[in-house]
């Protein structure tokens, strides 16, 4: 993420070496958006829970995926995001998952909530996570 710079994001990269220097060149794009809501189990709000935005198309990349820990009310928000089509869901206990490797976040993404992050636009979004004796996926519900 770019500091201080919420409406901007880091649209390419690239590295090239010429002797012992490294030239590294950063091309950041104006019109992130952003996604925010709350984590709920059973209609209470959840803090605590791993919020993952996977990208939709060509999820092999682990630098496209994002993550967040949802607040002590529940609430997240995820600044900085490029505009495109993402899958968002939300983990009890993601402490030890691998959020960016696609196989590990792969059993999550057919119960995801697909969501379209427009240019400079935000997105508010409410995360159910299946019931305390459920033992599956984490499931993405609509915004009431």
């Amino acid at each position: 993420a770019l500091t201080g710079a919420d409406e901007y994001y880091l649209k390419r990269w690239s590295a090239e070496a010429t002797g012992s220097a490294v030239h590294l060149r950063l091309i950041a794009a104006k019109g992130a958006g952003r996604v925010m809501g709350t984590v709920q189990r059973d209609g209470v709000a959840f803090p605590g829970a791993l919020v993952v935005l996977a990208p939709a198309a060509d999820p092999a990349n682990p630098e496209d995926y994002r993550a967040v820990e949802s607040d002590s009310d529940g609430s997240y928000e995820l600044r900085g995001v490029p505009p495109g089509n993402y899958a968002l869901f939300a983990v009890e206990d993601g402490a030890d998952l691998e959020y960016a490797n696609p196989a590990a976040s792969r059993p999550y993404l057919a119960t995801a909530k697909t969501i379209q992050v427009p240019p400079s636009g935000s997105i508010t979004q409410r995360l159910d996570l299946p019931g305390a004796t459920a033992n599956r996926p984490a499931s993405a519900s609509p915004a009431p």
